[in-house]
């Protein structure tokens, strides 16, 4: 009988250390990249930014001011809100309080 167990996560840019879990003991995958940490080996993965624009926007929206902009309001708005009869106007202010 074969147990298999699958997580899909949607990682920011950086490396992440990971091991297997295998007959109850937890193991490195020498098939995949692998570092040392102490006497401890673990695989490791490195996730790239997809794209200079992406990672500005992620670095603004993720500082300790970040806020969205007007358009990104807008987008986030129709896609959380998508029914026509949803009075949308109370997502649509600026960071002012203007509507936009």
């Amino acid at each position: 009988k074969t147990h298999r167990m699958e997580v899909t996560r949607q990682l920011m840019p950086g490396s992440y250390p990971f091991k297997f879990i295998l007959d109850d003991t937890w193991c490195a995958n020498l098939d995949y990249p692998t570092y040392q940490d102490g006497n401890n080996t673990n695989n490791v993965i490195t996730v790239l930014p997809r794209d200079a624009e992406d990672a500005a926007v992620r670095d603004r929206l993720l500082s300790p001011t970040g806020r969205l902009e007007d358009e990104e309001r807008l987008t986030l708005s129709s896609k959380l809100c998508p029914w026509s009869t949803h009075d949308r106007s109370i997502h649509l202010r600026s960071q002012d309080g203007q509507e936009v």
